[in-house]
C-alpha cells in the first residue's frame, strides 16, 4: 500500500483470486482508496485507528430506479476511477488541524 505523503489517498484494487465476489454492479473489480497514518513531529502515532468513509448516494427502491442507477457508472463501476483522490476534512492527510491526521484513511 502507498506510503506517499502528498495529500492523496491511493487506489487499491482487490485481488480477484482472494476476493472473487468483491465486484461492482457491472462486474468490474472492487477497489478502495487508502492513505497510511500521517507521522508528524511531536504527534502520537495511532496505528490502530481507522477512518472509513463510504461514498453516499447509491441506492434504489424499485426495479426502474435500479435500472436507472445501473446506467450511471459512477456508483456502479470501477471503470474510470482515478489512481488517487485528494480529500479534505477528516480524510485530509496534510491538514494539521485534522484530529484524525494520524489514523489510517479508507474511502469506499
Amino acid at each position: 500500500l502507498s506510503e506517499k505523503r502528498d495529500g492523496k489517498l491511493y487506489r487499491v484494487m482487490l485481488d480477484p483470486f482472494r476476493y472473487p465476489t468483491a465486484r461492482c454492479n457491472d462486474g468490474t473489480q472492487g477497489l478502495f482508496y487508502y492513505a497510511p497514518p500521517t507521522k508528524a513531529e511531536g504527534a502520537p502515532s495511532k496505528p490502530d485507528h481507522y477512518i472509513v468513509m463510504l461514498e453516499g448516494g447509491g441506492w434504489c427502491s424499485d426495479i426502474n430506479g435500479c435500472k436507472n442507477r445501473m446506467r450511471n457508472q459512477k456508483m456502479t463501476s470501477s471503470k474510470g476511477d482515478g489512481s488517487s483522490r485528494g480529500m479534505g476534512g477528516c480524510m485530509s492527510t496534510t491538514d494539521k488541524r485534522n484530529p484524525f491526521l494520524h489514523a489510517h484513511k479508507v474511502y469506499l
